[in-house]
């Protein structure tokens, strides 16, 4: 069996989320649709994500759970991890979690499906999931239209012109097929990563790893020289398109505006990155799933996906948990072309708004303000699924084929990043928006319409000025009033007194007194003292102590208790705290041990080639954030 280590983007420090699995996907295969041929998914892979270990994960040496031996058991011709060992680190829930692409030896859909619902089946495995394949939502120019760019009239994009928003500084990334990086209206908006230093081979912006084999041989640079995005399909810092789409998306997103030259965007002057995750055959849950994280880490705020799958009903568990990962980024996602009702039948990543204040799903329109019909299909609905609509149809824009290409093309990949460059300008105008405040805007400021109410969320199609000044209200400060000064009263005069007559003086009756005895003086007795009574000392007072959230240790021979005390915050529930022992010596990292926690008491053995190093316990919660600080243990206390 031949093991290799292939780290894709994306799994290191991972935050993981508890995953409720549900049996066997449905994959309903007869869809008509314009991708009808399309795999749903590749016949020779399975993505498992074991369950967490408990047992003691040694970082050097470590000799814990044998995946090869679990996998011995499978026909599988080849073994690729997903995570890294030398990645693992005490402030990732990685540490306890592995991840891995097996390769079947017989490639068939159904041998697939079989070891999916085997391996589910195991108590060792989180979930197993096909490596489900994803395609692009356009279909074939329609050349019955002629009214180029009617869909920046239709919802208002010169009004947003005259509101004179600089988009520069926001960047918008597009998943897609890559992009023709030398197209004359995309290229001036094209972003470039201002902490690499094109191809000198040197990871200059620090956002890249490098991947070993289990023998120290390095067999993949990842996002090396990432000057201009990254193909996520041949591993290399060239995505540029071979299929059109991406190019024909990134032109509705951010083409050049007012330059004398082929077409106009509303976010006209916002910058775009290529992440190439599609080629001519598709893409896949892992090009597309390392795509996600890039965009993520690289903190971009907006990002276009328009892709899906084909196989409504199949949960792509593995894409869903690297979307929760980058709650600050908002992901505008393509309804799907194929009719369907999302509610019934969900698609991905589309329907993940259903869970997410950071998705949006979008349904395509025609010039009527009606749900597109397309020569292969018809846009994807759903009431509580999609969350809105906007032009779709006859979308003409920016072409790979030459530099000065253009053509139209039609489908909710197009409608969904008419949605996104108005995302961009929404973020460009309110900074401190988040992907929440961008979607309640642009769903509760679209133009409502009959042809939309109970087909789409809003029941509205896309209103960019509305949008644009939805927040308004919110992040626009009411200017403090000046205040009206208050008058000084005037003084009342104070009238001058009338002076009172002098009297006349009366004269005196003048008499001889007669003198008075002096008497002779009683001595008073000297008064006795009152005695001073000592006074009794006040107690000095004992402060109560502060309650505080702590760890209170006991030992037994070798087994250490350690209770956890919630006396400032309220307790957590017991499947929410994870507890993690941590051994390090000279402040490295030995050894974590990951003991089960019961009656919010946990008890671990101190290993003996350990018992000179520093033991820290840490508790957080299942987002791997502390809910205290970190215990020191020492023995004998």
């Amino acid at each position: 069996m031949k093991i290799e280590n292939n780290c894709r983007w994306g799994d290191k420090k991972v935050k993981r989320y508890i995953v409720i699995l549900a049996a066997v996907f449905a994959l309903i295969c007869g869809t008509a649709s314009v991708y009808a041929e399309n795999k749903a998914f590749n016949d020779n892979e399975v993505i498992v994500v074991m369950q967490p270990q408990n047992e003691m994960r040694m970082f050097a040496n470590y000799d814990g759970f044998d995946y090869k031996e679990f996998f011995s058991k499978f026909n599988i011709s080849e073994i690729m991890p997903l995570t890294e060992k030398s990645e693992i680190s005490l402030f990732s829930a990685s540490c306890s979690e592995e991840a891995f692409l097996l390769t079947l030896a017989d490639a068939d859909e159904q041998n697939v499906l079989d070891m999916v619902d085997e391996l589910n089946g195991f108590s060792e495995v989180k979930y197993a999931q096909p490596n489900y394949r994803y395609y692009t939502y356009a279909v074939p120019n329609d050349t019955y239209y002629s009214r180029e760019q009617y869909s920046l009239t239709k919802i208002g994009a010169e009004y947003v012109w005259d509101m004179n928003i600089d988009c520069s500084d926001v960047v918008t990334a597009v998943i897609d097929t890559g992009i023709n990086l030398s197209h004359e209206d995309l290229k001036s908006n094209l972003w470039t990563n201002p902490n690499e230093i094109p191809n000198n081979g040197i990871d200059d912006d620090g956002n890249g790893f490098i991947t070993t084999d289990i023998n120290g041989k390095v067999i993949n640079n990842t996002c090396i020289d990432d000057v201009q995005g990254w193909d996520f399909v041949s591993n290399d810092n060239i995505p540029e398109d071979n299929t059109s789409h991406g190019t024909h998306v990134a032109g509705i997103v951010g083409a050049v505006t007012n330059n004398g030259k082929g077409i106009a965007s509303v976010a006209r002057n916002a910058k775009i990155v290529s992440l190439k995750a599609l080629d001519t055959s598709g893409g896949t849950t892992l090009t597309i799933s390392s795509a996600i994280e890039y965009a993520g880490r690289m903190g971009f705020p907006i990002v276009n996906c328009s892709l899906g799958t084909t196989t409504p009903g199949a949960r792509d568990i593995y894409m869903g948990e690297v979307i929760k990962k980058y709650p600050d980024s908002l992901f505008i996602t393509a309804a799907g072309n194929t009719g369907n009702n999302n509610d019934l039948k969900a698609i991905y990543p589309a329907s993940y708004t259903t869970e997410c204040d950071n998705v949006i799903s979008v349904a395509s329109t025609d010039m009527d303000d009606n749900l597109s019909v397309f020569t292969n299909g018809s846009s994807n609905y759903g009431v509580k699924s999609v969350d809105l609509a906007a032009p779709g149809s006859a979308i003409y824009s920016a072409a790979r084929t030459s530099n000065t290409g253009y053509t139209y093309k039609s489908g909710t990949s197009m409608a969904c990043p008419l949605v996104t460059s108005v995302a961009a300008v929404i973020k460009a105008k309110y900074p401190n928006a988040s992907p929440a405040d961008i979607k309640e805007a642009l769903m509760n400021s679209g133009d409502k319409l009959g042809s939309l109410t109970g087909k789409v969320k809003s029941g509205a199609r896309l209103n960019a000025y509305a949008a644009v000044k939805y927040l308004e209200p919110m992040f626009t400060p009411t200017p403090t009033p000046t205040p009206t000064p208050t008058p000084e009263p005037t003084p009342t005069p104070t009238p001058t007194p009338t002076p009172e007559p002098t009297p006349t003086p009366m004269p005196t009756s003048i008499s001889t007194p007669t003198p008075t005895p002096t008497p002779t003086p009683t001595p008073t007795p000297p008064p006795t003292p009152t005695p001073t009574s000592t006074p009794t000392p006040t107690p000095t007072p004992v402060p109560t102590p502060e309650p505080s959230d702590r760890v209170v240790f006991a030992s037994l021979e070798n087994i250490v208790s350690a209770k956890l005390i919630f006396e400032k915050t309220t307790p957590p529930l017991e499947d929410d705290i994870c507890v993690y022992i941590a051994y390090k010596k000279n402040n490295v990292l030995q050894c974590i041990q990951a003991p089960q926690l019961s009656d919010m008491t946990l008890y671990f053995s101190i290993p003996a080639q350990f018992k000179d190093c520093d033991i820290l316990v840490y508790v957080w919660n299942r987002d791997m954030m502390s809910l205290m600080e970190v215990q020191r243990y020492k023995e004998g206390e």
